[in-house]
């Protein structure tokens, strides 16, 4: 099908929000949506690995609450997320928001997304659910992961302070909500992140991305505290022995930045 973003197209479909491409170069096939973006990408011969660093990033989530039994990831992609953690975590139960019908298409067909039980998919603008779905158990979660990207950047229906409310209700007790921001976004990250921390009553702990836009906010049901820094370096180090996402490096980065915004306050 022709050279594409660097690789060979293998894969090409549309629908009413635009192209989705699959381009494979070398050991990794990628997912497209007609920019150089990279949306997700996986390792061939080991399809759990995070590729991307911004994925391994947003489980900084686990520094928070590293047991999940409840998922809910908004910006389904190729289903990198949902790989690793239903391969890592087995009784954990995994509810992904995906607004094209197409883009879910396409990670089962290409990108080996898992099927059974534990996976749920609901198709539709993630936002709506979060913020009509019943506020019972089964609509509750440990974890929530936003990462919704569309070509042109972060969905518009992400953010505001009534949005990130219903996200913090939607979390159970010692829960943790991550966000992957874009820097070159319309709106910057503060757009973001100053009605996060208005929602959730606590300043989002930063991690921004060496060499990359992307930037991870971070905040826990209940206010992190900075009391909590060396709780979150020895979670980082149990984590890293389990699952080996570079943790420790993330609890310093965020320790760091933490600090560096109170000197700058």
């Amino acid at each position: 099908m022709g050279e594409r973003h660097g690789g060979r197209l293998v894969y090409l479909t549309q629908d009413e929000l635009g192209p989705i491409e699959v381009v494979e170069q070398g050991p990794e096939r990628r997912l497209h949506f007609g920019t150089g973006a990279c949306q997700s990408a996986m390792l061939l011969a080991h399809p759990q690995t995070l590729v991307l660093r911004y994925t391994r990033a947003m489980l900084a989530a686990l520094l928070l609450n590293p047991e999940p039994r409840r998922v809910l990831l908004m910006g389904l992609g190729g289903g990198s997320l949902v790989r690793f953690l239903l391969a890592h975590y087995p009784q954990l139960s995994l509810h992904a928001l995906e607004l094209r019908p197409a883009v879910a298409e396409v990670a089962r067909d290409w990108f080996g997304l898992p099927e059974g039980e534990r996976l749920r998919i609901t198709l539709g603008d993630g936002a709506d659910y979060i913020l009509s779905a019943p506020l019972d158990e089964g609509h509750r979660y440990d974890l929530i992961l936003l990462d919704g990207f569309d070509a042109a950047g972060i969905a518009p229906s992400v953010g505001g302070e009534v949005f990130f409310s219903m996200c913090h209700e939607r979390l159970l007790p010692g829960g943790a909500l991550a966000i992957n921001l874009w820097c070159e976004d319309t709106l910057g990250v503060d757009d973001y992140l100053e009605p996060l921390g208005l929602a959730f009553g606590d300043r989002p702990l930063r991690l921004p991305l060496a060499g990359r836009d992307n930037l991870i906010g971070l905040v826990g049901r209940e206010p992190v505290g900075r009391r909590r820094f060396e709780q979150l370096a020895q979670q980082a180090a149990r984590l890293d022995a389990r699952l080996d996402l570079g943790m420790s490096a993330f609890a310093r980065q965020l320790r760091r930045e933490a600090g560096g915004r109170r000197r700058g306050d």
